[in-house]
C-alpha cells in the first residue's frame, strides 16, 4: 500500500492585521482587522489533526501523481459557524483536489470566533492546504 503524506502550511491568514492598527476596515459586516484571530477548536495543531484525519486524496489524483496546493478563503462566523467557503487559488489539472478541500472545510467544527473590542464578530480566514504523495 502506498503511503500518502498531506502537508497543511498553516499559516495565520485570518487577514488580521497588526493590533497597534488604528483604521478599523469592514467589508460587508465582516471584519478584516480583528484583536484576536478566529481559532480552530484545540488550536493549529488540532487544525492539522483534523485536515489529516479527514482529507482522502482523490484517487486520480494519486494515479496521476498531482501534488500541489489549494489556497481556501472562508468566514468564520460569530458563533463560530464556517461559511462561504471559496477557492483563492487552486490546484492545477486537480479539481478533485479542490472538492475534497471544500468538502472538508465545509464539515469542519465550530470555531472560536475572531474577538474585536471584546466583541465576537466573523472574520475571513485563508487556509492553504497542500496535497503531496
Amino acid at each position: 500500500m502506498k503511503t500518502i503524506l498531506i502537508v497543511f502550511s498553516i499559516i495565520a491568514c485570518n487577514i488580521a492585521f497588526s493590533q497597534e492598527t488604528t483604521t478599523v476596515i469592514e467589508k460587508d459586516s465582516i471584519a478584516v482587522v480583528v484583536d484576536e484571530m478566529a481559532e480552530f477548536p484545540g488550536g493549529r495543531n488540532a487544525l492539522v489533526n483534523y485536515l489529516v484525519k479527514e482529507i482522502n486524496y482523490p484517487t486520480k489524483a494519486i494515479k496521476k501523481k498531482l501534488e500541489g496546493k489549494v489556497v481556501l478563503k472562508f468566514v468564520v462566523g460569530k458563533d463560530g459557524e464556517v461559511t462561504s467557503v471559496s477557492i483563492v487559488r487552486g490546484m492545477a489539472n486537480c479539481p478533485e483536489c479542490e472538492k475534497e478541500a471544500i468538502r472538508v472545510v465545509k464539515k469542519m467544527p465550530k470555531w472560536t470566533p475572531a474577538v474585536k473590542n471584546g466583541k465576537f464578530v466573523p472574520s475571513y480566514f485563508i487556509l492553504p492546504i497542500e496535497f503531496y504523495l
